[in-house]
């Protein structure tokens, strides 16, 4: 394995997340927080100085990553990129290094979650930074479920290669093609939201941090109340609908966009998200209505923001939806395993993964039904190969184990059953937020002790990365030539 060659294109990403920081040091320029502003010049030189030097140092002639480079250099560039961005926000905000590198891999990650309590005593130049890692880590982690998870058979990228069929050769021929690609649509929509965001009422400043959350499915917010601070219906909607456009393959948005409409909606995929959206729009505004004093319209669309803030793993909040009751307190812990579309910016167990589950069991009838019947195990239309049914069933232990292996560590800070599961489950999907007061959609991760900071941070980037790739570096055989 080339370790100089990862190294060198890894200290490449970092070299550029130091020019990055360039812009929340002009940002506290901007707002006169020249302290802070200060700060973000200098660790922005100093990354940029280090990380350009190992560059040079780590010259290669030949640059062609086979792939255990490729899954090193992905799990590298992730975890590096939060410990370095931590930096200007651990001297700018005189915080822990815990509790910047919680921060800034929960926005790299796209998680939400967050230490800060009081975000009106928060540098301007920091909440940007953090709403900007969100974005660039929405983006990263698309171009990396279509670049390194083909490789472990049961990532987006290959099942929608698959669905596009005819078209995929057309579209993605190479991956520099793809990232080109998905940056376009990715600006775009970002763009678009943040000027709708705008003309609805929404003020400059917050609207670019609305913008750049939401689109990723982040979920950080400039204000400690949220989406709330702006009492907007028609912001709420338009959110909403960003929400929903992050959930599903940048892909299939870049066929629609090219005129090939088919392609988004009838993909299986997409048809299925929509519908168990909408279904869940409907059942949690029933409740809602039912047991509080809303008007139907007005539990409708707190409903719909929640809940699809919750499955899109994106953690904006209207409500504190702890006081719905019961029913709606399960609904939202179901909803935060479940995630979005493969090959889009969302956390969770994505929806490809319970569908090809649902088939299985399906086909698994059939057979008992019919025992001397052939049935063969498909998912839309195709046949499911060995390799990916392992995966699968892989990927489904992993999950369990380690969310289970986290909650039992996490117990040991004493805090109470639902906060613990809660919490962990919004860490490892990418939610963000819990569903207590504590770690709820109001709350913050502050009170957690450092270990459980830095577990959680670990959590964050095993789900984000979706675990197979960043426990593939713990195996002996990965390190062996």
């Amino acid at each position: 394995m080339n370790i100089k060659l990862v190294f060198h294109v890894a200290n490449a990403v970092f070299s550029l997340l130091g020019l990055f920081m360039i812009i929340p040091a002009f940002v506290n320029l901007h707002y006169n927080h020249t302290h802070s502003s200060i700060i973000y010049f200098v660790c922005s030189f100093m990354v940029v100085a280090i990380c350009s030097t190992l560059f040079l140092i780590t010259r290669q002639k030949n640059y062609d990553l086979n792939t255990k480079e490729t899954f090193l250099l992905t799990n590298l560039i992730w975890a590096g990129s939060g410990l370095i961005a931590a930096l200007p926000m651990m001297f700018a905000e005189n915080i822990p290094y815990v509790d910047a590198t919680y921060e800034a891999i929960s926005g790299v990650t796209t998680c939400g979650g967050t230490i800060f309590t009081r975000l009106s005593e928060v540098s301007p130049g920091t909440i940007f930074w953090r709403s900007f890692l969100q974005w660039i880590g929405g983006l990263g982690f698309v171009l990396v479920s279509i670049v390194v998870f083909p490789f472990l058979k049961v990532g987006g990228a290959r099942l929608l290669r698959t669905e596009l069929s005819d078209v995929s050769e057309k579209i993605m021929p190479r991956y520099t093609d793809v990232a080109k690609r998905d940056l376009v649509v990715y600006s775009i929509a970002t763009i678009l939201c943040i000027v709708l965001l705008k003309i609805e009422g929404v003020k400059w400043f917050d609207a670019i941090n609305f913008g750049f959350s939401t689109v990723s499915t982040g979920g950080f917010s400039p204000h400690d109340d949220s989406i709330t601070y702006y009492d907007n219906v028609t912001m709420y909607w338009t959110i909403i609908f960003f929400m929903l456009f992050g959930s599903v393959p940048m892909a299939l948005v870049w066929c629609f966009f090219r005129g090939n409409y088919k392609a988004l909606l009838k993909n299986s995929q997409v048809r299925t998200f929509i519908t168990m959206v909408v279904c869940i729009w409907l059942i949690m505004s029933l409740w809602l209505w039912q047991h509080s004093e809303y008007s139907f319209l007005k539990a409708f669309t707190l409903s719909a923001f929640d809940t699809t803030s919750v499955i899109s793993t994106t953690g904006f909040v209207l409500t504190d939806y702890d006081t719905w009751g019961s029913f709606a307190t399960f609904m939202f812990f179901f909803l935060a395993f479940i995630g979005g579309c493969s090959g889009s910016t969302t956390g969770g167990i994505k929806i490809f993964r319970l569908q090809i589950s649902f088939q299985l069991l399906l086909t698994e009838i059939k057979r008992k039904v019919h025992p001397q019947a052939v049935v063969e195990y498909k998912y839309s239309g195709y046949p499911i190969s060995d390799a990916i049914l392992k995966s699968l069933v892989a990927f489904y232990f992993l999950y369990l184990a380690i969310f289970s292996i986290a909650c039992l560590l996490i117990s040991l800070t004493n805090f109470d059953f639902t906060t613990i599961i809660s919490s962990v489950i919004g860490n490892f999907s990418s939610v963000g937020v819990g569903l207590t007061k504590v770690t709820g959609p109001f709350g913050s991760f502050a009170s957690f002790p450092p270990f459980a900071k830095w577990l959680l941070s670990l959590i964050m980037l095993l789900g984000r990365l979706e675990i197979i790739p960043l426990l593939i570096l713990l195996t002996p055989g990965f390190w062996r030539h």
